[in-house]
């Protein structure tokens, strides 16, 4: 359950990503193996466990087998950053509040929207849903990825303008308390529920 849970197998993902990006790079680990190899060498070591002494050949070869496969992990759950919502077109509602949905690719931790952290819900390993209030008439909503880090990552922003044609309304009489546990037989768990009657507000 926790390996199909959307924000844990992103996370899973960014961590495999991290190692094709830093761990698993040629330059960096056979630089590293051929030097060991050398030294051993230049020391006049010829056996190691009692195996002879041997070139790194094979580490190096599981290496890239294994960044190679990390790598195809990772091409399954490929994505654009992408408003998907009316094929991100500008579009209409006749409410003052709407589910926004989109694609992401795993390096995005998060999305701030007109530059505020917005909760987002990863409704897949590369999908995810917001809701967002529209004030009447047309507002823009400028969409800005962030990493692990919180940096923005800019080339992957998105925007979209929609336009509400819902009227303002009154709460009074539409935002009810619908119910109430005031002395619950277990300690702390006290709650009001509010309910809001509007079917557009």
């Amino acid at each position: 359950r926790m390996y199909n849970h959307p924000p844990f197998r992103r996370a899973y993902f960014r961590a495999v990503q991290n190692s094709v990006s830093n761990a698993f790079v040629t330059a960096k680990y056979e630089a590293v193996m051929d030097a060991k190899y050398a030294a051993l060498v230049a020391n006049g070591i010829p056996l190691c466990d009692g195996q002879a002494l041997v070139a790194p050949t094979a580490v190096k070869t599981w290496f890239s087998q294994r960044r190679a496969f990390l790598v195809g992990q990772l091409n399954g759950v490929a994505a654009n950053f992408a408003i998907t919502s009316n094929s991100g077109n500008d579009f209409t509602v006749n409410t003052n509040l709407l589910t926004l949905a989109g694609t992401a690719p795993i390096g995005v931790k998060g999305i701030r929207v007109n530059g505020r952290d917005y909760p987002v819900t990863w409704t897949g390993v590369t999908t995810w849903s917001l809701r967002l209030l529209v004030n009447p008439g047309e507002t823009s909503f400028t969409l800005e990825p962030y990493d692990d880090a919180g940096k923005v990552l800019s080339h992957l922003t998105d925007s979209i303008a929609i336009t509400s044609t819902a009227t303002n309304e009154s709460p009074v009489g539409r935002v009810v308390i619908n119910e109430i546990m005031y002395n619950p037989k277990v300690p702390d768990a006290e709650f009001v529920e509010i309910h809001n009657t509007s079917a557009t507000t």
